[in-house]
């Protein structure tokens, strides 16, 4: 068998498993049809899907009913970096729905499980009623370690010192509302101040920057034109 990519957009599932609301650690790497991830700077969180011929009833066994976990780690051929390999077998995904229940014949059947960060459930937990000090960044940080986050995180520091009332907030929410406020203290473009701060997760991890730094990288490729 030829090793190497084969076509754009080839990639290989080195690991794949559910835990099920009942302890149970299953292994779909087999049973997997399709996976979609879904990432957006106007997004707190990562989510996706993934599809599954079932052909030993894991519905049944676990059951599947929306409070599981995903365990996945994607890599691409020929690239050893682990940076740039998609691992989320310690930092999991949480199933939130199955859609899509299909019967396949021959005692088999096709599930859609939808899934998203953790983070983002363990946000939807939590309501902050109380005084926050700090300048924006600061507060951020604050905000992803009340959820739990251990994943890399990309903060930009902010100017000034903020006191705000947080009333009955989720720690994302705080967040958010920070978006709208937090002035950086340094602009790599302009040399000046800048206000337009987005939260949002990658798979490389949680940012809470400014659309200038986003910007601020050095070209990946430089194009030119000739005549022939």
């Amino acid at each position: 068998m030829a090793e190497g990519i084969q076509r754009a957009g080839q990639f290989k599932i080195e690991y794949a498993a559910i835990i099920t609301s009942s302890g149970l650690v299953q292994d779909i790497i087999g049973n997997i049809i399709g996976i979609t991830i879904y990432e957006s700077v106007g997004r707190a969180s990562i989510s996706g899907d993934v599809t599954l011929h079932d052909s030993f009833s894991l519905s049944n066994i676990g059951p599947i009913i929306g409070q599981e976990f995903l365990l996945l780690k994607i890599s691409t051929p020929t690239i050893t970096d682990p940076h740039d390999t998609i691992d989320f077998s310690e930092e999991v995904f949480h199933i939130r729905s199955v859609t899509d229940k299909k019967y396949a014949g021959k005692g088999t059947e096709m599930l859609t499980l939808k899934f998203v960060s953790s983070e983002l459930m363990r946000s939807n937990r939590i309501k902050i009623s109380e005084t926050l000090v700090g300048n924006s960044s600061t507060i951020v940080q604050r905000m992803l370690e009340r959820v739990e986050c251990n994943k890399n995180i990309y903060i930009e520091p902010s100017l000034g010192v903020r006191k705000i009332v947080a009333p009955n907030l989720t720690p994302f929410q705080v967040i958010h509302m920070l978006t709208k406020s937090a002035m950086s203290n340094k602009s790599p473009v302009s040399q000046g101040i800048s206000p337009s701060y987005m939260f949002w997760e990658s798979l490389k991890g949680y940012h809470f920057r400014t659309l200038d730094s986003c910007m601020a990288q050095e070209n990946t490729w430089d194009f030119t034109t000739f005549t022939t």
